[in-house]
Formats: structure tokens, C-alpha cells, sequence
């Protein structure tokens, strides 16, 4: 494996915090030097997704489709997308050189981001542009891209969505709807139903997100995946009944989400260091919990 498919995932693992390989395996990738003349250009594709590289000239450009709609300047490092399922329009005032590679691959649509709401992204980023150019390098060389060239194609789909995801989450797309107001919303739904079976897909939905984009957004904003952050608000509230009420430590088990009694006491002792009856027990006597 080159040094360069090594450095690519890696980077992807930490910048993604795992890898979706498994996600993503592109069944055909093209790539093309392609020279764009001032003027407008069609960057449409029915199905695929497509990364640009710069690599010389320099041009204002005027990027859009239906939805989006941005201005950015255009020299030799840059990077710029578009996305599939849509129309999307280039306008160039000066003459670029870029290198073009088409992804068109069978992918878990549930996990990704929805392509048509990604839109036109412009961007930089030094390890996708440089593997850009090595794809190209040896797909000038090759007939058939070799298996390495083609996980490394992979990679470079995971790093770029990932760099897609992340500038959303920073607010630097103003374009993308607020995730933020889908958060609050799964938010208050996940705090009405500690009782209740609560699922990725499902919380996903209410937020009006992809699971995959819902759960890099709910990582970033409260610094917890959704399963850690249901755990911890389910023995909150457990904690809270155990000290508030005489309600039997088994219907507090159930009314908090968890299995069963026995499955109450063991997260709760690996969570606080005493079990819930050693907790009652310590509030009914007026101890410290310090002095637990």
C-alpha cells in the first residue's frame, strides 16, 4: 500500500472518527484534465459526484444550482464540487485548468449526506489536492485504475465529505439549512421519550438530517454521541427520581429507558461509583455523596 493511500486514511479516520469504507466504494471513477474558457459551463451530472481540482489559471467564478448559489475566487490549489441529481452552472471570467473526478458508486445513501443538499462547495485543502494530482499521475500511465489508485479514490470522497460536513457545522455554508434547529428538535424529542426506545434513524428524521450528517453535528454541538448523551440524561433523571421519590428502583429502571432493574444498577454504578440503592439510601440518611 502506498504512502500516499496510508496518509489518506488516516487522515479520513481522523478527521471522519472512523472510516466508511464500507459506506463508500465507488463502482467507476473517471478523471480528466479539463480546460474551462471564460464563459458558462454545465457541471450537471444526473447521479454522480464530482470533484474539481485548479490547477492553473485564475478566475472570479459564479457557481449555482437550484438552491445554491456562491461566488469565489479560482486559482491553482482550489477545489470546488457538484453534486449529483441536480443542474449546476460554472461562469468563469478567465481561462482554468482543473482536473475533474467523477465518483459513480453504490453507496449506503442512509450514512452519507443527501448529495443534493451538499450543493457547490469551494474549498482548500492541501492532502486532497496533492492526491488529486497523484490519481491523475498514474491514471495517465494506466489503462485500468489498479485497486490501490481506486481506495484511495475512496478516501478522497470520505475526506472531501467530511470537509463538506465540517465547514456546514461551522456555519461557512450559509446556504445549507440551519442543522442546529433540527438538533433542538431531537433534543426536546429525546427528553420526552427517556422512556422509550430511542433510535439514530428516528432522531435523525425529527432533526431532518441524513444519520450520518446527524450524528457529526450532535458530536460537535454537545461533545457526546447520541447514544453517550441518552445514557447520561437516562441516569440524570434516574438519579433524580431515586432522590425525589419512593418509587421502587425497578419502575425507575423502566420509566428511564433501561432493560431492566439489574441493567439500571450496573450503568449506574459504572457511571457514579455506588448503586441506585446506595445512592436512596445515602439521601434518606442525609450523607455526603463525597463520603460515598
Amino acid at each position: 500500500m502506498s504512502q500516499l493511500l496510508q496518509t489518506a486514511k488516516s487522515i479520513a479516520q481522523i478527521r471522519s472518527g472512523q472510516i466508511l469504507e464500507d459506506q463508500i466504494q465507488p463502482y467507476e471513477i473517471t478523471i480528466k484534465r479539463v480546460d474551462f474558457d471564460a464563459g458558462c459551463h454545465d457541471l450537471s451530472c444526473e447521479s454522480s459526484f464530482t470533484l474539481y481540482a485548479v490547477i492553473s489559471g485564475s478566475a472570479e467564478s459564479r457557481l449555482w444550482t437550484e438552491d445554491f448559489k456562491i461566488r469565489a475566487s479560482l486559482s491553482r490549489g482550489a477545489l470546488f464540487t457538484s453534486p449529483g441529481g441536480c443542474t449546476a452552472h460554472m461562469e468563469l471570467d478567465r481561462t482554468c485548468k482543473v482536473i475533474a473526478v467523477n465518483f459513480q458508486g453504490q453507496t449506503d445513501r442512509a450514512m452519507l449526506p443527501n448529495w443534493n443538499r451538499i450543493g457547490i462547495q469551494v474549498f482548500r485543502d492541501i492532502l486532497v489536492f496533492e492526491t488529486i494530482l497523484r490519481i491523475h499521475e498514474e491514471a495517465l500511465v494506466r489503462d485500468n485504475m489498479s485497486e490501490n489508485l481506486m481506495e484511495t479514490a475512496a478516501s478522497l470522497l470520505m475526506i472531501t465529505l467530511d470537509i463538506i460536513d465540517q465547514r456546514t457545522i461551522q456555519g461557512l455554508n450559509p446556504n445549507r439549512p440551519n442543522a442546529h434547529i433540527g438538533m433542538h428538535k431531537a433534543v426536546r424529542w429525546i427528553e420526552d421519550n427517556l422512556d422509550d426506545g430511542l433510535t439514530l434513524n428516528q432522531l435523525a428524521k425529527i432533526a431532518g438530517l441524513s444519520a450520518w450528517h446527524f450524528l457529526r453535528v450532535f458530536k460537535a454541538k454537545y461533545h457526546l454521541s447520541p447514544h453517550n448523551y441518552i445514557k447520561n440524561r437516562r441516569l440524570a433523571r434516574a438519579k433524580r427520581m431515586l432522590a425525589e421519590t419512593n418509587t421502587p428502583i425497578s419502575h425507575i429502571a423502566y420509566d428511564c429507558g433501561f432493560s431492566s432493574q439489574s441493567h439500571l444498577t450496573t450503568t449506574f454504578k459504572q457511571y457514579y461509583g455506588y448503586t441506585p440503592g446506595r445512592y436512596r439510601q445515602s439521601i434518606q440518611k442525609n450523607e455526603k455523596i463525597d463520603e460515598l
